[in-house]
Parts: C-alpha cells; structure tokens; sequence
C-alpha cells in the first residue's frame, strides 16, 4: 500500500482537537496487540523470542477528517485497494510505541466502557516491558510475564497475572490470602 504524505502538525495540540480526536477513536478506531514471535538457532538450539507491538488504526471513505486525524495524531495514511462498487477508502496507522501509549493516556478518559478495557490491557503490558535508556523496550521479559497470554505478573501470586492466579485458586478450591 502506498502511503500518502501527511503535513506535520505545528504548535500544542488544543482540548478541541483531543475531544475530535478521542471521538473519532471511538467510532473508527482499532487499538491493537500484536504479539509475533522471532525464531531462531543458536548453537544447536532452538531460540523463541517474543516481542509486542501496539497500533492504533482508523479507516475512513473520508479522505478530509482521516487526514486531519492524521495529522493531530502522527499518523501515516494509506490507500486501500480499491473494490469495484464501493468508495476510496484510506487507513491511518500509528504502531510507534511511545505515540500509541501516549495518545492512549490521553483519551482514556473519554472513551468508552469496551475501548477503556482494551488500553488498560495495552498499558498493563506497557508498563510489564523491560526499561531501557532510550525508553521501554519492546521484547518481552519472560520471567515477568503469566504464561497464559503472556499477562505481566502481579506480586504475591506465584508467577501468575492476578485473573490467572485467581481462576487456579478457585479452580484448586484454595483461599486466597
């Protein structure tokens, strides 16, 4: 897909342009987990190295308002193959960490119910990868994270995410103290 340029955004960005922003988040948008998984062989043994990438996605038959998004947001715009019958339609995609997690901080509290679960989970991994001088890295400390889907571990539940250790618990029987 071709991307098309975008002007860049000069100067603060004003509680306005937030509010269109988280508005049309919340009809368009997507805000996705990624989790792929590099192979490889070292010395005779066989290397798994996950690593999560998050995005936030918007796609619009509005050339205008995408592109504004676009432009408030950083984001890069594409065209979409076009289908007989139907449209143009163009996608905007964000998939650099530090932009995603910031606008996701940003319009937290004006999104709704479904969309407010879906960036607690992106920040909960967020804040599960490993810092690094140049900010969160985004390969997975496997040693933090809960086997099952690779949730981060919370203290006190035996290397397990809370919801994990809380099903065992009560599939066990057991007390949870």
């Amino acid at each position: 897909m071709p991307t098309l340029p975008v002007p860049l955004r000069r100067g603060p960005i004003s509680a306005t342009d937030i509010s269109s922003v988280a508005g049309f988040l919340e009809g368009e948008g997507c805000f996705s987990i990624e989790s792929p998984r590099r192979h490889w062989t070292r010395r005779g043994q066989r290397v798994t190295q996950s690593y999560r990438s998050f995005a936030i996605t918007a796609s619009s038959t509005d050339h205008d308002v995408l592109e504004k998004m676009a432009v408030l947001m950083g984001a890069k715009i594409y065209a979409l193959k076009p289908r007989p019958g139907h449209k143009p339609t163009w996608s905007m995609w964000i998939n650099r960490t530090e932009l995603v997690v910031g606008w996701v901080m940003t319009i937290y509290s004006m999104m709704g119910e479904r969309r407010r679960a879906k960036i607690r989970e992106i920040l909960a991994i967020w804040k599960a990868m490993p810092k690094t001088k140049w900010g969160r890295a985004n390969l997975i400390d496997t040693d933090r994270m809960c086997g099952n889907n690779l949730h981060p571990v919370s203290a006190g539940t035996r290397g397990r995410c809370e919801p994990c250790y809380v099903a065992l618990a009560a599939k066990a029987g057991a007390q949870i103290a």
